[in-house]
């Protein structure tokens, strides 16, 4: 009988070039790693390289400006990503303390540089979801800058915008559903230096709570080594 092995790169950083033969990777469990994006959320887990923020404050809402039509320049969510890595969103969630304005609606996009102009107020910093409360610590550190829009954030311009994903609610006791693309919502890979923004298309000032996590990798992914 053959027998298969995988190379165990549970916690290791190796990117190649196209064109080159990899041994293929798996978990220390023998578990094989695959190209789907919920196997690939399980090898950056391990690896540390999954991180989360939320509102600064778990039990304290903070405030989802009014924007009477779409604009892409006053995001409430900003995530500055360096040209040291690439990020691969995984997850968005707005939670509205009360009852919310009919026709809300959730944009999610990216462009091509950093033009923060105004305002923005910390969130609860990016944590690694790699929880090894009796080692060392996160094996990786995050790169990004994320802020929220308690303060009312602005940006200066947004430049070749791609719209990930969007969505609306009409009626005011309705569930703003959340980005998932664990669960087939589309996703991407941003290289910096770039903005990933999340901004609200709302006719009132509304208190919400949110939840992000997302992918850091090497800033090769998307290139060439």
């Amino acid at each position: 009988m053959t027998e298969l092995g995988v190379n165990v790169q549970q916690q290791s950083d190796l990117i190649t070039s196209d064109n080159r033969v990899r041994t293929v990777a798996g978990d220390r469990e023998g578990a094989m790693f695959t190209g789907d994006i919920n196997s690939k959320y399980m090898q950056w887990l391990l690896a540390g390289k999954v991180f989360e923020c939320h509102q600064a404050a778990i039990a304290t809402a903070v405030t989802l400006e009014a924007n009477a039509a779409y604009d892409p320049t006053e995001p409430f969510f900003s995530m500055l990503i360096p040209s040291s890595v690439t990020v691969v969103p995984i997850f968005f969630e707005l939670q509205f303390s009360a009852a919310h304005t009919a026709f809300d609606r959730v944009v999610m996009t990216a462009h091509d540089t950093d033009t923060t102009s105004a305002g923005g107020l910390a969130t609860s910093g990016a944590s690694g979801l790699f929880i090894d409360n009796q080692g060392t610590g996160n094996p990786e550190s995050s790169a990004v800058t994320v802020l929220d829009g308690d303060t009312a954030l602005t940006e200066a311009a947004a430049t070749n915008l791609r719209q990930i994903w969007s969505k609306i609610v009409i009626g005011t006791g309705d569930i703003m559903p959340g980005f998932n693309a664990l669960k087939g919502d589309p996703t991407c890979a941003i290289r910096g230096p770039a903005k990933l923004l999340v901004t609200g298309d709302n006719a009132g000032a509304e208190e919400v709570f949110y939840h992000a996590i997302w992918a850091e990798l090497d800033k090769n992914y998307l290139q060439n080594a």
